[in-house]
């Protein structure tokens, strides 16, 4: 019997810690709440004077020159091909959830405007999904000690199987207003009280499918390794913004996000299991967790600029933002790992411009309004413009009746990343990532 088998996990590494990687994916990218916004990004910073507003430049909250209620939905679709040691992985899921709800109400004025919003979103999404398999000669760095304090060998010509799965979101509460300080200029401020979860699962699993490891006490059949981590996500993040209107046609936003810190508190557990040929030996199983621990994230400024031509018919808009990730730091009571990870963020990480253009066209006396936008999203890693994203997207709003509009938005992402993953991390992962959006609302007028 080899129930007296001691089993350890011996490769640390295994251990789940968060990268300075993980932290630049989780803060990047977001997006503001409504329809127009999903294909607008920071081309609505000038263009944009609804709810959503709210989230790219709060001054253009003071255009809103009558009482709204907005509410989305939206579905993702997320597609992944995985190459790994020559072999092909395709999967795909999706995932349904509310999106946003806000109000904006102006105040009654002599002259000027004085305009309040508030609301909810989840303004990035977390989902994610990862595939893959292949046949293993080289070794992976497994090794098992047996009851007798030897280490063997259980690290190549084995069948690998990985998935990993994160659903999860980022979301905000948020509460500002914008006033006019005078005839062409607006200021805007917005407070964002930040939450989220998600939820992340990986399951490893490789197997002797050629009895290579037939001798005792190496009689290895498989050996699985899975983790399981809950993350909960809260900060308080401070908007400004202020728009110039230029001309009858023509305005110009700019908005700035103050450093912040998020503070992240998760609850992990993981297990592994070894088990052999003979079906008499029962598997050995070592478990740890659940665990708790928290740490921070120092969120650097975030910049942002654009400029809109708008009349009767047309509306055309360009926007860009800046952030530098270099000054993207851990924080709290962190462990020398994750101290370490810090120095990654000035040598392998560099500022970003993410930058976008759209183009609405009115129709029918303003009750059908088509546009269509692009957003171009650089990769923050040095040296990595293969993993840039573009994004391409179109919509409508349709006015059902004088106080009800239909508001439908679809936008399509591509891009590319390298993963890496305990036991397979000697090998890159080479991922083709497609993403479909597909976001639903109606905003009511009073």
């Amino acid at each position: 019997m080899k129930l007296s088998i001691i089993f350890f996990l011996l490769l640390t590494s295994l251990l789940w810690a968060q990268t300075a990687d993980e932290a630049v994916h989780l803060l990047q990218g977001a997006s503001g709440p409504g329809v127009r916004a999903q294909v607008f990004g920071p081309a609505g910073v000038a263009a944009d004077y609804e709810y959503s507003a709210l989230f790219q430049n709060p001054a253009a909250l003071a255009m809103a020159r009558t009482t709204q209620f907005s509410a989305g939905i939206s579905n993702l679709e997320y597609s992944n091909s995985a190459s790994y040691l020559n072999t092909v992985n395709k999967d795909s899921r999706t995932f349904t959830r509310f999106r946003h709800a806000g109000l904006v109400y102006p105040f009654p004025t002599s002259r000027g405007s004085l305009v309040i919003a508030l609301g909810y979103q989840k303004y990035k999404d977390l989902d994610s999904y990862l595939g893959f398999s292949g046949y293993n000669v080289n070794s992976n760095g497994l090794q098992i000690l047996e009851a007798d304090d030897q280490y063997y060998d259980f690290d190549s010509d084995i069948q690998q199987d990985q998935t990993v799965v994160n659903e999860g979101y980022l979301s905000s509460w948020s509460f500002g207003g914008a006033i006019d300080l005078s005839e062409n200029f607006s200021a805007g401020l917005a407070l964002n009280i930040l939450g989220g979860k998600s939820d992340f699962k990986s399951e490893y699993l490789q197997t002797d499918i050629n009895n290579y490891y037939n001798q005792y006490p190496t009689d290895y059949y498989y050996y699985a390794y899975n983790q399981e981590i809950h993350s909960e996500y809260s900060a308080v993040e401070l908007k400004a913004g202020g728009l110039f209107r230029l001309t009858d046609h023509l305005r110009l936003g700019a908005g700035i996000t103050f450093p912040t810190t998020m503070t992240i508190s998760e609850t992990w557990s993981e297990s592994d299991e070894i088990g052999y040929d003979d079906p008499g030996y029962d598997p050995a199983v070592w478990e740890d967790g659940p665990n708790d621990w928290e740490y921070k994230i120092e969120i650097p400024f975030q910049f942002s600029a654009g400029l809109a031509f708008e009349n009767e018919r047309i509306l055309l808009a360009a926007g860009a933002e800046f952030r530098d990730w270099q000054q993207t730091r851990f924080s709290g009571d962190i462990d020398a790992g994750l101290q370490d990870e810090n120095q990654y963020f000035e040598s392998d990480y560099q500022p970003t411009l993410n930058y976008a253009g759209a183009v609405a066209l009115k129709l029918m006396d303003d009750e059908l309004q088509i546009f269509a936008g692009y957003q171009f999203q650089p990769s923050p890693l040095k040296n990595s413009t293969e993993l840039d994203k573009n994004i391409y997207g179109g919509g409508l709003l349709y006015q059902i009746d004088e106080n009800t509009r239909l508001d439908i938005s679809y936008t399509t992402g591509r891009s590319k990343n390298i993963s890496r993953y305990d036991l397979t991390a000697y090998w890159d992962t080479s991922e083709e990532i497609e993403t479909n959006a597909v976001l639903v609302g109606l905003t009511f007028r009073f």
